[in-house]
């Protein structure tokens, strides 16, 4: 008897926010994104974001205790920094995409 592989898009896995609070995660292009050094990880599933967590900023926990208003500071720190970084992105490629239009009505196209 063969047996079927189990697919990932198959089993419906979604971002949980508790996951933001206990490793740093958000949800960022359909994937979870560490907010500590903005690696993405391929899939919403628990243990490999405390895998990443424990692994890569293991020192984090003893300096923000999981459900101390520190913790809770230094997440929402994190998140403006990574928005204000998008905003910043954002405004760069709305430029780049002005210039290219001008540039090709410069040009005749």
């Amino acid at each position: 008897m063969l047996s079927m592989k189990r697919k990932y898009e198959e089993e419906n896995r979604a971002f949980n926010t508790d996951w933001e609070e206990e490793f740093l995660f958000v949800e960022r292009n359909d994937k979870p994104m560490c907010l500590l050094c903005q690696v993405t990880l391929s899939q919403f599933k628990a243990s490999n974001l405390k895998r990443h967590h424990d692994s890569n900023h293991s020192g984090f926990n003893k300096d923000f205790p999981v459900g101390s208003q520190l913790r809770k500071t230094k997440l929402k720190s994190l998140k403006e920094k990574l928005h204000g970084q998008s905003r910043v992105m954002s405004m760069f490629t709305k430029e780049a995409d002005l210039t290219t239009e001008l540039y090709k009505l410069y040009l005749g196209f």
